[in-house]
């Protein structure tokens, strides 16, 4: 597999017209931090045979000739050089050294990082309850697809772990089936729930009627370029697009107008926050005394393209952060990072600074501009927010 060096060493010798080809790309070290890859272009000249799609307005911009007056005052054309960021062809830029998805980047006629287990993130704090629900679980399913996801669970920790456990292996056994991912993504979660209802009927204590209950934000992520989101609950995932934050997940709660009157038509009772004075959420799995009342399994999906060349960064949150810390903070704060792990870590304690009372999650999966908005992060770590988000000061 090549690096990422090598692949934008042989981008740049291809793309230099034959006719200038006595000038070389400039020869300039990715390990320097957020040093921009630069290379000469002169007038409309280079050749695009080794990467046909690129947009013809690239060689529209790169066009420009001047005239200049010489001492007899007859004007002569001559080409000036012009400095073509590697950004304009789509190409990704990244203060971590990324491998390159070999195949991909052939398919799409322009470099792809090759996004894997071990460039992600995670940490996970009980906080200040007295156990951790949370659950997590990332790993590659084949070799196409990439899988990650948080589960919130409560009402104990049973709910959350069967879904860690469950959801890799129902979704693995669809691909294999052939199934398209949508209606893979859908049946696994129908099927986790249907499961793990038979797993409770068959270790249910006593006369145990309510069972625990889990929200489950899960994550495909297919040759390192398409996602599919899948949810239930009010866990998030947030990417960073362009240095903004953009929200991908809708919370799953009783005051959404659907979700009440679903819950309602079933027999329910809504409040603002809560399904018969009792769940804070209108969608989960388990929670199966509630299902009878429109509480439902079914998740909402999303599918979207990732542009590597404006996506920094995805993240998974459970409530412990989202209830303390604003989509911007979220993202403000891992901007601050030079490693996804780190980035992780920090999510996590600066929720728990910011007096999270509940369990807290994070997944940090880095894209092909990681890093590339660092320089404009800004955040302040507030002391008074903290004092007045406790439940000691409320």
């Amino acid at each position: 597999m090549f690096t990422r060096s090598q692949f934008v060493g042989k981008l740049g010798a291809k793309i230099v017209s034959r006719e200038a080809s006595v000038l070389q790309p400039w020869h300039v070290s990715l390990n320097q931090k957020r040093e921009r890859l630069r290379f000469p272009v002169f007038g409309n000249k280079f050749s695009t045979t080794a990467f046909p799609n690129f947009p013809e307005a690239i060689a529209s911009t790169s066009q420009g000739n001047s005239t200049s007056q010489n001492e007899n005052g007859n004007k002569k054309n001559r080409k000036i050089r012009k400095e073509q960021s590697i950004d304009s062809f789509g190409t990704w830029d990244s203060t971590t050294d990324l491998p390159l998805a070999v195949q991909q980047s052939i398919a799409s006629g322009k470099p792809i990082p090759s996004i894997s287990v071990t460039s992600i993130g995670v940490s996970s704090l009980k906080g200040r309850r007295p156990t951790n629900e949370d659950q997590f679980g990332f790993e590659q399913i084949n070799e196409s697809f990439l899988y990650f996801a948080v589960f919130d669970g409560h009402g104990g920790g049973d709910c959350a772990k069967f879904c860690a456990n469950a959801f890799p292996k129902n979704l693995s056994y669809w691909f294999q089936q052939g199934t398209d991912i949508t209606t893979a993504m859908h049946n696994s979660f129908l099927e986790v729930n249907n499961a793990f209802a038979m797993w409770f009927a068959h270790n249910k204590k006593g006369n145990e009627t309510s069972s625990s209950g889990s929200t489950a934000t899960v994550c495909l992520l297919q040759n390192s370029v398409d996602l599919t989101i899948g949810h239930v609950g009010d866990s998030r995932a947030i990417i960073c697009r362009s240095g903004e934050p953009r929200k991908l997940t809708q919370d799953h709660v009783p005051s959404l107008i659907m979700e009440k009157e679903r819950i309602e038509k079933s027999g329910g009772r809504c409040s603002q926050t809560r399904v018969n004075e009792r769940l804070a959420m209108s969608r989960s799995i388990g929670d199966l005394d509630l299902k009878r009342y429109g509480v439902i399994a079914e998740p909402e999906i999303r599918t979207m393209r990732i542009d590597h060349s404006r996506d920094a960064f995805l993240v998974l949150t459970t409530d412990g952060i989202n209830h303390v810390m604003s989509d911007k903070e979220i993202v403000e704060t891992v901007k601050q990072t030079n490693e996804p792990q780190y980035a992780a870590t920090l999510l996590t304690e600066t929720a728990f600074q910011y007096a999270s009372e509940d369990n807290i999650t994070s997944i940090v999966i880095p894209l092909g501009s990681w890093g590339k908005y660092s320089a404009a992060a800004t955040i302040f770590h507030s002391f008074g927010k903290s004092m007045s988000s406790s439940s000691r000061f409320s």
